[in-house]
């Protein structure tokens, strides 16, 4: 694996970490919401799940180098998460709520979507298939 994947890859992590202490603390502050508001708890919760799937996924990409599986997840869940997050701090912002959370999240959201992708460019399998048969030769 690359060092410019496995530096993507360790960033992704941190990030991930960094969102998932970031809606396990609102959970936590904010346990009320779970009676006044269960929708809005159940996509905190769900948020937080992404969050740590991320986490993990990179993880597991770090650790264990690339497969099919890790890689499309990787995208998929950086997609969800940037979404989210993003989707979020912009409804905050229109409704002219929330002050520096929202924003906080919609930027690891937005970080997560960049070192996201630059993980999956730098680690193309067409790389390894090109270095097995120059081996083979």
């Amino acid at each position: 694996m690359r060092s410019s994947t496995r530096s993507a890859l360790a960033g992704l992590m941190v990030v991930s970490l960094a969102g998932t202490a970031d809606v396990g603390q609102f959970l936590v502050t904010r346990t009320a919401m779970f009676t006044d508001a269960p929708g809005r708890a159940a996509g905190s919760v769900l948020g937080l799940l992404l969050w740590l799937a991320l986490f993990l996924v990179a993880v597991s990409r770090y650790r264990n180098g690339d497969q099919r599986a890790t890689r499309a997840a990787t995208l998929g869940l950086v997609g969800l998460v940037a979404m989210g997050n993003v989707g979020l701090t912009l409804i905050h912002m229109k409704a002219g709520i929330g002050g520096w959370r929202p924003m906080l999240g919609g930027g690891l959201g937005a970080v997560a979507l960049i070192l996201g992708a630059v993980s999956l460019a730098s680690s193309r399998p067409a790389d390894e298939v090109t270095r097995r048969l120059a081996a083979d030769k």
